[in-house]
């Protein structure tokens, strides 16, 4: 799953980088300039979070805590992409 919006979520950030073309990097406000700077710590996080699902035994005991962290993993990877439309728009 995460795989799949690598994808989006480059293209993404690639075209919201450019928009700060115009402002320059140290004229841009802080609602342009947050998002692109903490988009791929977030995707990087998520990504970490479900790799890490592997790290759990592979039992029915652990299945519960396997199935959040992945879930919570996904979540913060999906959220780039609405980020930095909120850029783009």
């Amino acid at each position: 799953m995460i795989g799949g919006l690598y994808l989006p979520a480059f293209t993404l950030y690639a075209f919201a980088t450019m928009a700060t073309d115009s402002c320059g990097p140290d004229h841009c406000p802080a609602n342009v300039t947050v998002p692109l700077i903490s988009a791929p710590f977030l995707y990087a996080t998520g990504a970490c979070l479900a790799l890490l699902t592997c790290a759990f035994p592979w039992t029915m005991r652990w299945r519960k805590a396997r199935f959040s962290v992945a879930w919570v993993g996904t979540a913060a990877s999906a959220s780039v992409v609405p980020l930095l439309l909120f850029v783009l728009v």
